[in-house]
């Protein structure tokens, strides 16, 4: 993964492993994310009991890709049942806080601009 940028997602609340589980599959589903998607532990600070999952790690090089991801993630939050908060962090350092309450709450229009939101924060950056 160290060729690619990378977005770190982490979940706050309960049945976190569960969820980042659930999350991957769903971004495996898409089949439009060319990069890895890792399940991982957070890289520094006390990792939880064994089999328990901190992070997913997920390859985006391309502008497109992140946009993938940004709608892909605030699909996957509409359709939770339970209420869990997602931190996207990309390798450059922009944090982007998604609770799944608000998200939920978007109408049509505000979905399409969360996306667009997202997918800006999350884009790699030109160099």
């Amino acid at each position: 993964m160290d060729d690619h940028p990378a977005v770190t997602i982490s979940v706050r609340g309960t049945g976190t492993t569960d969820c980042l589980r659930s999350l991957r599959g769903w971004l495996v589903e898409t089949g439009e994310l060319r990069g890895p998607l890792h399940l991982g532990h957070q890289p520094c600070g006390a990792s939880g009991p064994e089999g328990v999952v901190d992070v997913l790690v997920v390859a985006t090089g391309t502008e497109r890709e992140s946009a993938v991801l940004a709608s892909a993630v605030l699909s996957w939050l509409r359709h939770r049942e339970t209420g869990v908060d997602l931190r996207l962090a990309t390798a450059e350092g922009a944090t982007v806080e998604l609770p799944a309450e608000r998200v939920r709450s978007l109408d049509e229009d505000g979905v399409r601009a969360e996306s667009a939101r997202l997918a800006r924060a999350l884009a790699p950056a030109v160099h």
